[in-house]
């Protein structure tokens, strides 16, 4: 069961949820990182892309169809080496390496989010994306995950340049240019974009 709770950090509420490891990592990707992949890899085309905690590595396969280089690491999963994905701790990555970071329903599962968020910015040259659910369809009912965000949440404790939200199949991803007035077309993920 959730823990609906918040704790206080640089001033601003967050919800806790649960432990924030996954254990089931191995099982792969659902419909909405499928699609949060597809959305990213618009912007991949000759690009270096660095995909942070790259789970079974299904993501991967979309983002090496336009880009240069794809590398994908994870810092908990030996087993995933088989698909392809590093088992290395994004702070052993050098700053300005990759054009593009992504992170794909990654943030939801890390203790210190601002953290993880400083070094995707600190290792990216261009742009980093960070997906996580949309905690006002989601409830926080993942005992792996340590917080969701609502897209006010995600706006004020991450501050990205722009926002997207997707439904689960990915046919549409629409900008959220203004909360208050757009309120009823966030969907079930946020995608946030960092400029660097």
């Amino acid at each position: 069961m959730p823990i609906s709770k918040f704790y206080q950090k640089n001033d601003i509420p967050v919800r806790l949820c649960g432990t924030g490891r996954d254990g089931a990592v191995h099982k792969g990707r659902q419909n909405l990182q499928g699609a949060a992949y597809v959305f990213i890899n618009k912007f991949c085309k000759d690009k270096t892309v660095l995909d942070v905690g790259s789970g079974l590595a299904k993501g991967l396969k979309t983002l090496a169809k336009t880009a240069k280089s794809v590398r994908g690491i994870d810092k908990y999963d030996d087993r995933l080496k088989e698909f392809g994905v590093e088992k290395v701790d994004i702070k052993d990555i050098p700053d300005k390496s990759y054009d593009i970071v992504s992170c794909v329903d990654v943030i939801e599962h890390v203790k210190d989010d601002l953290d993880l968020l400083n070094d995707l910015k600190r290792v990216a040259k261009e742009l980093v994306f960070v997906t996580t659910p949309n905690y006002n369809f989601t409830k926080c009912n993942n005992r792996y995950h340590y917080r969701e965000y609502t897209p006010e949440e995600f706006i004020e404790r991450l501050n990205p340049t722009r926002l997207f939200t997707t439904t689960a199949s990915g046919a549409k991803q629409v900008e959220i240019t203004d909360i208050e007035k757009q309120k009823d077309k966030f969907k079930q993920h946020l995608c946030g974009i960092f400029e660097v």
